[in-house]
């Protein structure tokens, strides 16, 4: 991979062009955040624009929760976790290389989560149209997940197919209802913090995601 990238990278230097941008993304997890300000020099060194380190933000077991490095209200998060962040951005830094690091602590006071259901879509294998990548997963039923050390699962959800046509299915009244909570969640004038009564409850389905929590 690293090679690919780097002809890539190269291409782009001989025709002097900054596009594409290169970014490589970085899973966090227990076993391997330590290991992210080397994949930093790594990436720097087959000439990559941008690194994304982003969390294990849907855990479908026990085992994948106990892999997330953030920490959940009233956890501690390892100071070693801290000082590897720490040390990415300064290789970041040393490197000109752009670096986002997801957190590892919660934000509650998101009131739309950065996949941004009110602009974005996301169609899967079998043609659903849904808000998020999460809740469109192909899986029928009720599926798995863990928030907190605790079993928390949903039932994944869509708008409709896009063979009902694309246009019709992302304005209908499953679409709407949908993106309502949202929409007044960001009308709010002096949102703070969402034990707030005055804001409302996420929809349904994204009662219990991580990404709903800025992680």
């Amino acid at each position: 991979m690293l090679t690919n990238i780097s002809r890539l990278a190269d291409i782009k230097q001989k025709r002097g062009s900054p596009l594409p941008k290169i970014i490589c993304s970085y899973l966090m997890t227990r076993k391997n955040l330590l290991e992210l300000p080397a994949f930093i020099e790594l990436a720097a060194s087959a000439g990559a624009d941008e690194v994304v380190a982003t969390n294990l933000d849907l855990t479908l077991s026990p085992e994948m929760e106990e892999l997330r490095v953030f920490a959940c209200p009233g956890e501690a998060l390892p100071g070693d976790y801290l000082f590897a962040v720490q040390a990415a951005e300064e290789q970041a830094g040393r490197l000109g290389l752009n670096l986002r690091v997801y957190p590892l602590q919660f934000n509650l006071d998101v009131m739309v989560c950065d996949a941004w259901p009110l602009k974005h879509i996301f169609i899967n294998s079998h043609g659903e149209v849904a808000p998020c990548v999460y809740l469109g997963l192909p899986y029928k039923g009720v599926a798995p997940r863990y928030f907190c050390r605790q079993e928390a699962p949903f039932t994944p959800f869509n708008y409709g197919k896009i063979t009902e046509s694309l246009t019709r299915v992302i304005k209908n009244k499953a679409a709407r209802e949908f993106k309502q909570p949202f929409r007044y969640r960001l009308d709010l004038t002096n949102p703070f913090l969402l034990d707030n009564p005055e804001v409302p409850a996420p929809p349904p389905p994204c009662t219990n995601c991580y990404k709903l929590f800025g992680l």
